[in-house]
């Protein structure tokens, strides 16, 4: 077998790849909110979107970097996921992120 480096002249680069998200386990805090038995705090649920969101840049430069399209759909999913978080904010803490950010 051919290696890269014979066949294209140079050695194949190497990628930096993110650090795997948090362990923090977003789809169990999202079906535990949506249970409405145990709704995630404020606090909680702005973990959840911070994982979430590691989660999804984590598999897009796995997508990136691979090609692997199983990436990609998973990226997507933990996109679809932190915008579900997001919706569910409280209207507390929407209201302290708009100050936050002086939106209000």
């Amino acid at each position: 077998m051919v290696s890269f480096a014979e066949m294209f002249g140079e050695e194949l680069p190497q990628i930096q790849s993110p650090p795997p998200p948090a362990s923090v386990s977003v789809g169990q805090e999202l079906q535990r909110d949506q249970s409405c038995n145990e709704p995630l705090t404020d606090e909680e649920r702005e973990d959840a979107i911070r994982a979430a969101g590691e989660a999804m840049c984590h598999s897009y430069a796995e997508w990136d970097h691979y090609g692997c399209f199983d990436d990609h759909a998973t990226a997507r999913q933990h996109e679809r996921l932190m915008k579900r978080l997001i919706l569910g904010r409280s209207p507390t803490m929407v209201a302290r992120l708009e100050r936050e950010r002086g939106l209000v």
